[in-house]
């Protein structure tokens, strides 16, 4: 095992699973007499272990992320930290992922999430060593001439607010992960005018509630201007079914949101506290996230908009 080595800044920082070790250190060691800087970690991280203050400062010192993508990978919750960890601030240093890179091994492309990480073209499958070195050389020194910031250049997100209130934190959550990042693509997608939109279909019990309550809470650093909920449209026994009764439910709502923001409100009409709430979200620089959930099926989209 080669010995770890430490840097002020790193070109790169390797993100593996622990059963791809092997691998990693033949790509690691390739990369280093390339000439680039790598951090590789060496210990091996079990469930309900913290993220480690050095593996954090290691993270925030890169200039890049690679991610040896094999089945293991997205069963590592530390993999998945990095790995999120990394896009969220790439996206914020640069609107754009390019500082994090994927080299795939015993899967297919399209099992790799999110999915914008095959955008671009990949080295082959199952690349030789060298191959894949050159490839990954060539754009983390394309990256360097960007004035060599590294991914703690970004300032240190707040925890979002939840408004009205916080939900209760979700269930235990397997298999989904794959979905999670689907929402976070369609959620940073560009290619679409005005705010993005993402519909969670499926019949009752499913879990839609369950994965846009887990994608607010594991994507929170995307969201820092605040988390706004409206809910139970579809369920309230008062209100299924009944227009006025959802517009009502909704007014509500929207109430208790001004409210708790202590948003200057001129009289209690629903048109005021939305004019408020327009406003007040119109001051808001960082991004925001609305969930809108338990809609009823044929609801007339200007009721809760």
């Amino acid at each position: 095992m080669p010995p770890m080595v430490k840097e002020d800044r790193y070109d790169i920082f390797f993100s593996y699973a622990w059963e791809d070790q092997k691998r990693a250190t033949e790509l690691v060691l390739a990369l280093r007499s390339a000439g680039m800087t790598v951090f590789q970690d060496f210990s091996r991280m079990e469930d309900f272990d913290d993220i480690g203050m050095e593996i954090r400062s290691a993270l925030e010192r890169s200039r890049t992320l690679v991610a040896l993508y094999s089945p293991d990978f997205p069963r590592s919750p530390y993999c998945q930290w990095e790995l999120r960890s990394a896009l969220t601030w790439a996206y914020q240093l640069d609107g754009h992922i390019r500082r994090v890179m994927t080299v795939v091994q015993d899967l297919a492309y399209s099992d790799v999430r999110p999915r914008g990480l095959t955008d671009l073209r990949l080295p082959a499958l199952n690349a030789p060593a060298d191959q894949v070195v050159r490839s990954l050389v060539a754009a983390v020194r394309q990256l360097k001439d960007d004035g060599s910031r590294t991914f703690g250049a970004v300032p240190t997100a707040r925890e979002p607010e939840w408004w009205p209130y916080r939900l209760a934190a979700p269930a235990p959550f397997y298999g989904r992960l794959g979905e999670l990042w689907d929402v976070r693509d369609a959620l940073l997608a560009d290619d679409h005018p005005g705010p993005p939109v993402v519909r969670i279909l499926g019949l009752g019990g499913q879990g839609k509630t369950l994965l846009a309550v887990r994608y607010a809470a594991t994507f929170a650093a995307d969201h820092p201007g605040g988390v706004y909920v409206l809910q139970g449209f579809g369920s309230h026994r008062h209100t299924r079914g009944v227009p006025a009764r959802i517009a009502a439910l909704r007014a509500d709502q929207l109430t208790a949101i001004a409210a708790r923001l202590r948003l200057d409100v001129k009289d209690s009409a629903a048109e005021s506290v939305e004019a408020a709430l327009r406003q007040h979200l119109a001051g808001i620089r960082d991004p925001y996230l609305w969930i809108v959930d338990d809609l009823p099926g044929g609801i007339d989209a200007q009721l809760c908009g």
